[in-house]
């Protein structure tokens, strides 16, 4: 009888033990993949693109959420058109690195790069759409505005033209 009631006792301890380490392991698992987890600032934006539902194809560094209030998109079928902000962390230069990097694989075609008083400025065309993104500081987070447009019709072909010279009017 004290033999099954020590064998008895043991088994709950170690039940106790298993399930207080699973809780343990659980919660731990809980914290890595915490939505709302920020990066450090400084660090790049993970390699991994994500996409915001509203820009489908375009990549979005990782640690980056839409500001509503400063976004607006309309979709018509196969077009779209959108002005929308992102704020998240990151350097500036390595979110700009992240765009030059993903964009070709969302088929977009870089057409004009420029870094202008901190900010860096880009122009993607794809088969259908241009694309620009502006990165900026914004104290230790970045900035993100994606302008998504119809591209011209014959826009990307259409051979520059030089303006059209001025004519004089006739003398009185």
């Amino acid at each position: 009888m004290v033999t099954a009631q020590r064998h008895a006792s043991a088994l709950s301890r170690i039940y106790r033990a298993t399930l207080g380490l699973a809780l343990l392991v659980a919660i731990m698992a809980g914290c890595e993949s915490a939505g709302d987890a920020q990066m450090p600032t400084g660090q790049p934006p993970p390699t991994a693109p994500r996409q915001h539902p509203v820009l489908e194809h375009i990549p979005l560094p990782m640690g980056f959420a839409m500001v509503p209030e400063r976004s607006v998109a309309r979709l018509a079928g196969p077009l779209r058109v959108a002005q929308c902000e992102f704020e998240g962390t990151g350097a500036v230069d390595d979110v700009a690195e992240f765009y030059l990097k993903h964009m070709p694989a969302a088929k977009f075609t870089l057409r004009d790069k420029r870094f202008d008083a901190g900010t860096w400025l880009m122009r993607f065309e794809s088969r259908t759409e241009e694309c620009n993104i502006r990165v900026k500081p914004k104290g230790k987070r970045a900035v993100i505005v994606i302008d998504l447009g119809p591209l011209p019709k014959g826009g990307a072909d259409r051979p520059s033209r030089p303006p059209p010279a001025e004519v004089e009017a006739p003398a009185p």
